[in-house]
């Protein structure tokens, strides 16, 4: 590779974009103190007017224009593939980075050793800024990925920079190298949108490579703000059959058979009892055809190269569970995500006040008898006293037993 023009290239993949969120993140991106910044649009066909509208505007910014839908994996390889940058910052058009966010970033990933290809910034909540909608993702052993810290509140229990599976590329800065054909490659582009970077982070954990948080660093997201506005089956169908796929090429042979017939059975039972029933005969159905074929063609590359097994790698998400409605785009209001919490944060910080909290709140979720509501909700007010605002407003959602 020649010697990189710029340290840091920023990709922002848009497909009609509403011209008001786009300006928003190019904005912020305008802002951040870190200076050697090459900012590329890369539009994905748009029908609309949001590049030309913004592009006058913005005149350092390098616009590439596609004029097809390639997808978030497509799209984003065509960008990174004429990025000039050392490292590649993937930014979703409805994040917003605070203006040391790039820097802080950088920074981690610049004293991490070479094995490390990636890391993952604070991404909170545009809707509310208290509550995480990422810190980086996790996969568990039936290669389900979630956001780490999801639907949570930020009391400080993701403040340390640590090891995770992965970054959520709606923004996770990334070493360019890592997309060479010699190292991991770039996204599967058969994937078109979702777990395109859980398959990508999986490939990396399996040979080897490794992901930091970068907790200083925060990114404001409009979770899903591009599709929300579509029926939640078309999100449901597209991420189960992207997760089979993944499971299907970077489990060890074993368990990847064993997760995927389990997947495909629950899909043939949901079209008789369980909910999206046409989709998931579609799902079911559809399976026979790609599994096969990722089990005979894709998954020899990667297994070849593998040097880390799937319990360390399922390892990462050790104690974490997602607190968040995705059809409803909140946070789960119950005492399991106030103790969840606030057991990461005594794990972490290893006061006792966080423990007695955990003891608490376990407590009071043993709590049955409906006459006790009122003494339960002001033990819940006492228990948590001190805390901050955004807490307190928290526990009066919580509904009692």
């Amino acid at each position: 590779m020649t010697a990189a023009e710029y340290k840091v290239s920023v990709i922002v993949l848009n497909y009609n974009a509403p011209v008001e969120m786009l300006d928003k993140c190019l904005a912020s991106l305008a802002a951040q103190t870190y200076e050697n910044l090459e900012i590329i649009l890369a539009d994905n066909g748009s029908s609309n007017d949001s590049v030309t509208a913004v592009a006058a505007k913005y005149p350092n910014v390098r616009v590439l224009e596609f004029g097809k839908n390639y997808g978030f994996a497509g799209g984003n390889n065509r960008a990174i593939e004429a990025a000039t940058g050392e490292y590649i910052l993937l930014l979703n058009n409805d994040a917003y980075p605070k203006p040391d966010a790039v820097a802080q970033m950088t920074a981690v990933l610049d004293a991490a050793g070479e094995d490390v290809v990636g890391v993952a910034p604070k991404m909170m909540l545009a809707q509310n800024l208290d509550v995480f909608d990422s810190v980086g993702n996790l996969i568990n052993g039936g290669g389900c990925a979630f956001n780490m810290g999801i639907g949570q509140l930020d009391i400080g229990q993701y403040d340390k920079s640590e090891p995770v599976f992965g970054a959520c590329f709606g923004a996770g800065l990334l070493r360019r190298a890592a997309f060479d054909a010699a190292a991991i490659g770039l996204m599967d582009a058969s994937y078109f949108m979702y777990y395109e970077d859980v398959d990508w982070c999986w490939r990396a954990n399996v040979m080897g490579y490794r992901f930091l948080t970068a907790p200083q660093a925060v990114v404001i997201h409009e979770h899903s703000a591009s599709t929300k506005k579509f029926a939640y089956r078309r999100k449901y169908y597209l991420i189960e059959r992207n997760l089979v796929k993944s499971c299907a090429r970077n489990f060890e042979l074993r368990r990847a058979l064993r997760v995927v017939v389990r997947r495909v059975i629950a899909y043939a039972r949901n079209t008789i009892t369980g909910p999206y029933r046409r989709t998931s005969l579609k799902l079911a159905v559809t399976s026979f055809f790609y599994v096969p074929q990722v089990l005979l063609t894709r998954r020899s590359r990667v297994q070849r190269a593998r040097r880390v097994s799937d319990t360390q790698i399922i390892s990462l998400a050790d104690g974490e569970q997602p607190r968040f409605d995705p059809e409803h785009y909140a946070p789960i209001y119950d005492l399991t995500t106030l103790i969840v919490m606030y057991g990461r944060k005594y794990a972490v910080d290893g006061t006792a006040r966080y423990l007695n909290i955990v003891t608490g709140l376990e407590e009071l979720a043993r709590t049955e008898r409906p006459e006790e509501a009122g003494a339960w909700r002001t033990r819940l007010r006492e228990l948590l006293a001190g805390e901050p605002a955004a807490i307190m407003d928290f526990i009066e959602r919580v509904e009692t037993p």
